[in-house]
């Protein structure tokens, strides 16, 4: 959960991981024009077959580093 700089919205997200995350090492920030950029660190050093435990993910998401779908 997160609240916007400009205007005071606050802006949910409930994601299932494929696995474990570790929230005090997994971090966000806000980015331009509305878009929020995260990184998610696992709670066990393994790969993922996708990011997300289903194999669909939001409208508008995008992945960089991992395999997303």
């Amino acid at each position: 959960e997160a609240v916007g700089r400009q205007k005071p919205k606050t802006f949910k997200l409930n994601l299932t991981f494929h696995g474990a995350i570790d929230a005090e090492r997994s971090s966000w920030s806000f980015g331009s024009v509305g878009r929020m950029s995260f990184t998610i660190a696992k709670a066990v050093n393994e790969t993922w077959p996708r990011l997300l435990a289903g194999k669909t993910k939001p409208k508008n998401m995008q992945c960089v580093a991992a395999p997303c779908s």
